[in-house]
């Protein structure tokens, strides 16, 4: 037994709903890039400790937005060995957070969420949808 879906209509359509995907992806990365450079060079400019070496602050920046099973991911980070025990604290250090008020001051998961949505948005008109 087959179950054939057929769709036909305005050829211009189809070719839309055939880009759609494409485009939105597009839209979602250049937005996620977006605000990853935003908190990195935030984290960069805005941070609590001192940092001595200039290692620390040097090491903040971006991994380009890509497609993941289930949706899109980037990030903003900060790469030296010791980032963690600066944000966070140890048992003999105070914390610095630096990466997390970046992103929490601007982008709380609503406006992130609010962003990607734009984007999806932007990308479902520019596949002529």
């Amino acid at each position: 037994m087959q179950l054939r879906a057929t769709i036909k209509g305005d050829q211009a359509i189809i070719r839309a709903l055939q880009k759609a995907p494409r485009q939105t992806g597009e839209e979602i990365r250049r937005d996620i890039d977006f605000i990853t450079t935003d908190i990195a060079n935030t984290a960069k400019q805005d941070h609590p400790y001192i940092d001595r070496t200039g290692n620390l602050t040097n090491s903040i920046g971006i991994v380009p937005a890509k497609e993941v099973v289930g949706g899109y991911e980037g990030v903003a980070q900060a790469v030296m060995d010791y980032a963690e025990d600066v944000e966070g604290g140890t048992e003999h250090s105070r914390a610095f957070p630096f990466m997390g008020p970046a992103k929490e001051d601007k982008y709380p998961d609503s406006e992130i969420e609010r962003r990607i949505a734009t984007a999806a948005m932007r990308g479902l008109r520019r596949a002529g949808l």
